[in-house]
């Protein structure tokens, strides 16, 4: 089916959002074949066009906010929300969690598909434009610019549309021409993994398992390990080493022996067993951290904003499920009181699953110049392992108006078989295990930690280093006579994915949940808990839904205690 780029240009001006209503006053589709841009400022010239062509799929760059004022109109004009094909009906995919994938609007006959490409192209479109080396930059608009019914946009305006819809278009292309048009670039990886070892291979390799087995491995499914030594909160350190593993989790799939097969059920305690040497353990212990350890166990799924990390149990018995991995991690790192072994599965075991897929794109990626190529290769390697972890449970929010604004009501629960969740359980044990074996290697100069990535107080001593896969390698430094040297002339911590490392060039700002333009107000002096933007210059924005469609009300963002 043929596809085209889209964007809008909608009101959100103080008067806007003071009465709360909104509409479109500048819209663009772009055909990157024709090189042709239809353009209009209003939605209804939008569907007048649109309804004009054939069959056809319409990416935007926010699904949420862009067709939020496609739905809003649509149902105000006759259409509605069905499974079926019929014209009017619009057939949705947005999550409980009112995450947006796509939804496909039918009119005689014909579909519209209309996706989101954020779900593939990762941050603005404005990083991805340099990322991808494009010949065009995005440009700058007024956006608090009151602009009612009857406004004619002006000649800068138009040509900022054009470029948006250019860029996406660009970017879009790549992936189509490297054979990725899923909705995802999980969906696009694990397709071409498939593709690579048969469909045949891969059911051998991976068989549907029975959800209830699915959920027990499902608990022991954690994230990276990301943490922050508790001496060094909040204070001002100078001379930081920051060292990264080289594609952690593709190292791990290419090297590490992983698990297939139909696992086995046991009961109690696991027996060593040299045809099935992985294992996943079912637990109940009363233990403490051991002094001079860091604490290495997470006690919830990777599902959280924030990581947490067993230290003691203060006397009671605590169930946990645990790869064989992070079981050998607690008992090296904690005290044990008590252990009861309650069941488990054990698996066979290979580090040739993915060797020919990770060599194939990193070969690829290392080979190629920075850019489009090298960025599709990277989301190649990347994209792959999340996916085996794939939910079994889902649920769907269906849009409906309620007085001109949409709201959403949650549909059924909706099961799907699960993919393989223990390959992702332990590539992702394995990768934090070597991760903290490197912190200990260096717990002397230890500051902190995130999945792939130490930060050290002085040179690393005792780990891998180098520039191949699954070394790690030395970032804002450089080697002179084979010494390191740091760029981080200071730096300040203040929790997990929450800090600010100083250059010479500038500083480099990990704040999760800081939009950009917040991120421009903080610096090394007033980064601190409790630190509030202003709203007026420097906003986090939230989307409300209002009639017309979205608005986008700024907002204050706070650095909470962590």
């Amino acid at each position: 089916m043929k596809w085209l780029s889209m964007d809008f240009e909608t009101s959100n001006s103080d008067i806007n959002i003071e009465k709360e209503y909104t509409r479109v006053w500048l819209w663009d589709i772009y055909d990157p074949n024709e090189k042709v841009h239809l353009t209009g400022n209003d939605i209804e010239s939008f569907f007048d066009e649109l309804f004009k062509m054939s069959s056809t799929i319409l990416y935007c760059h926010n699904l949420k906010f862009d067709g939020s004022f496609i739905i809003s109109y649509l149902l105000k004009n006759g259409f509605f929300i069905s499974d079926g094909r019929e014209t009017g009906s619009i057939n949705t995919l947005i999550t409980d969690r009112l995450i947006w994938y796509t939804f496909t609007v039918h009119y005689c006959g014909k579909q519209y598909r209309f996706r989101d490409s954020a779900k593939k192209i990762k941050g603005s479109l404005e990083a991805a434009a340099k990322s991808f080396k494009l010949p065009i930059g995005k440009g700058s608009i007024d956006y608090k610019k009151h602009r009612d019914a009857g406004y004619i946009p002006t000649k800068e305006e138009i040509e900022y549309i054009h470029n948006d819809t250019e860029i996406l278009a660009l970017i879009l292309e790549y992936y189509y021409d490297n054979d990725m048009p899923g909705l995802t670039n999980a969906s696009d990886a694990i397709n071409t993994y498939k593709t690579m070892i048969s469909k045949k291979g891969f059911n051998k390799f991976f068989p549907t398992i029975p959800k209830e087995t699915d959920d027990f491995i499902r608990k022991s499914y954690k994230g990276g390990y990301c943490y922050l030594n508790p001496k060094y909160f909040d204070k001002l350190l100078e001379n930081i080493y920051t060292y990264d593993v080289k594609s952690m989790y593709p190292s791990v799939m290419a090297t590490a022996y992983l698990p297939y097969g139909i696992p086995i059920h046991y009961n109690g305690k696991y027996q060593e067993d040299n045809t099935f040497p992985l294992f996943i353990q079912q637990i109940r212990v009363d233990c403490k951290l051991k002094a001079g350890r860091i604490p290495s166990i997470q006690t919830k799924t990777f599902l959280t904003i924030k990581l947490k990390y067993l230290t003691d149990t203060n006397g009671e018995m605590q169930e946990l499920i645990l790869t064989s991995y992070d079981l050998k991690r607690l008992l090296d790192d904690y005290i044990i009181y008590e252990i009861e072994y309650i069941q488990g599965y054990k698996f066979l075991a290979s580090n040739m699953l993915f060797k020919r897929y990770v060599s194939h794109f990193y070969e690829m990626k290392e080979t190629s110049e920075k850019g489009a190529k090298r960025e599709l290769y990277k989301i190649f390697l990347n994209s792959l392992y999340g996916k085996f972890a794939m939910m079994c449970e889902r649920q769907q929010a269906f849009p409906h108006l309620v007085q001109g604004t949409m709201k959403f009501k949650r549909g059924e629960i909706e099961e799907v078989p699960p993919v393989y969740t223990a390959v992702a359980s332990f590539i992702t044990a394995i990768a934090r295990n070597k991760l903290i074996d490197a912190i200990y290697a260096n717990i002397d100069s230890y500051v902190y930690s995130d999945t792939d990535s130490i930060h050290l107080l002085s040179p690393a001593k005792n780990i891998k280093l180098g520039k191949n896969l699954g070394d790690f390698d030395l970032e804002n430094g450089w080697y002179e006579n084979s010494l390191p040297h740091t760029e981080i002339k200071s730096a300040k911590y203040l929790g997990q994915k929450c800090y600010i490392l100083c250059r010479k060039d500038g500083e480099i700002k990990k704040i999760a949940g800081a939009p950009e333009k917040v991120k421009e107000e903080i610096n090394i002096e007033n980064f601190k808990v409790n630190f509030t933007s202003n709203p007026s210059k420097f906003p986090k924005f939230r989307m409300k839904n209002v009639d017309g469609g979205v608005l986008l009300i700024p907002t204050s963002f706070t650095i909470k205690a962590k």
